[in-house]
């Protein structure tokens, strides 16, 4: 499998260009076929990493009809009304209404009006960057339409919402950002928990870009002279005693005399601005493809 993610009951992984769901509850356990059945899927899944959730919905991108489609598993159950579990994200609200209160929103947020169709996912990775405090985190998303580059971030949360999630569907985050520096040359993607920003490396530089602006431009970041960056990322940590590490940026890099390099820069005291952050650095790898935390369980 290419990705796995964990949400409220249940597990889904992709494995080439297919999705695949188990249930964590009870007595399942087993992955089933494949859970979209008309369209191949990209290799990344989108769902709310915070906050507790019952009938979680997933976010999925059509690579076939290029647009977002949203999963809610829990649907094909008969208590749900044994629906089709998967749906574009308006219908997916629309489901989500009538299984409302009175009263009850499903969708929140205005950073975009319709969710986009017709360009290339490039990019999607789940941070717990919540912004409304609804225990809704933010996933992002890179799409390209020819030269042009747009970030949009949405919330996914619970269709029962008897528990931390009060909302189904959010549109948090909207931005171009064409006019970065070489964004099409963009190599690594990571976007901050701490912040609404993304990083992206090109050559040896590593880029940040404040998504709170609509039309959004590039700083330089750091920049690793004579080395070649294979990897950047933030590690989300699970237990409470980490949670502070999460806001750390971790960079990979291979130069021909330190061989693979691992450097941590600490992000929650420099509020994310790594150009001034305190650094670790581990040297003597091969190339580094990813880097996880093996977290202590006490």
């Amino acid at each position: 499998p290419y990705s796995m993610v964990s949400a409220g009951f249940g597990k889904l992984f992709v494995s080439g260009t297919d999705a695949y769901y188990c249930e964590t509850m009870g007595i399942s356990g087993l992955y089933g076929s494949p859970v979209n059945k008309n369209f191949r899927v990209s290799p990344y899944i989108g769902a709310n990493i915070s906050g507790q959730q019952y009938a979680s919905v997933y976010l999925l991108y059509d690579i076939d009809n290029k647009r977002f489609m949203t999963f809610c598993p829990l649907l094909s159950k008969n208590d749900l009304g044994a629906q089709n579990p998967m749906a574009e994200p308006d219908e997916m609200a629309r489901i989500a209404e009538g299984m409302a209160k009175d009263g009850q929103e499903s969708m929140i947020g205005t950073a975009f009006s319709d969710f986009p169709v017709g360009m290339e996912l490039i990019y999607m990775e789940n941070t717990s960057y919540d912004p409304g405090n609804a225990k809704m985190s933010v996933t992002y998303s890179i799409l390209s339409d020819g030269e042009k580059r747009y970030v949009y971030g949405i919330q996914l949360g619970d269709m029962l919402r008897y528990s931390d999630c009060p909302y189904v569907l959010g549109k948090a985050v909207y931005s171009d950002i064409s006019a970065c520096e070489s964004i099409e040359r963009a190599e690594h993607f990571a976007f901050s928990s701490l912040k609404n920003c993304l990083y992206y490396t090109v050559d040896d530089k590593i880029y940040s870009v404040d998504l709170n602006n609509p039309s959004a431009s590039s700083e330089l970041e750091l920049q690793l002279k004579g080395e070649r960056i294979d990897c950047i990322k933030f590690n989300i940590y699970k237990t409470s005693q980490y949670q502070l590490r999460s806001y750390d940026l971790i960079v990979g890099s291979y130069s021909e005399a330190d061989k693979g390099i691992v450097r941590i820069y600490e992000g929650y005291a420099s509020e994310a601005r790594f150009s001034s952050a305190e650094v670790i650095e581990y040297k003597g790898f091969t190339k580094i493809k990813d880097i996880s935390y093996k977290e202590r369980i006490n």
